[in-house]
């Protein structure tokens, strides 16, 4: 329950910053391409029945990367949505070492493992930003 918090306090915070930054109104957040991202989508489940949204290929990908695959749906949604502000973040300021520090520090009161959590978001849905 505390990880899902700070997850979902930490995805609102860098949505804000981002706002804040830019100086305009944040009406919606989407990734940056069609990632096939399914998160939030209401699924028929996977093969194995589940109650659950089915998962793109990138998602689950990013979700075992990041250590975010044993998760609650919810957090796992959070989790996804924080990954690809972080990619639309560095897609609008740039690759910089600097903005990777900025997104990852940023996001350590919400995650376990920011670097890794980054380098997971970026693997999966901008990896056009891999270094």
């Amino acid at each position: 329950m505390f990880t899902r918090t700070r997850l979902i306090a930490s995805a609102l915070a860098v949505g804000t910053a981002v706002s804040v930054m830019t100086g305009a109104t944040q009406i919606a957040t989407a990734a940056p391409f069609d990632s096939g991202s399914a998160s939030g989508s209401a699924g028929s489940g996977s093969s194995s029945g589940s109650a659950g949204p089915q998962r793109s290929a990138a998602d689950r990908q990013f979700l075992r990367d990041s250590y975010y695959d044993e998760e609650s749906y919810s957090v796992q949604d959070a989790a996804i949505g924080l990954a690809h502000r972080q990619c639309g973040y560095l897609d609008t300021y740039g690759n910089s070492a600097r903005n990777r520090i900025y997104l990852a520090e940023s996001s350590s009161d919400a995650v376990d493992y920011p670097y890794t959590f980054l380098h997971a978001a970026i693997d999966a849905y901008c990896p056009w930003h891999q270094s």
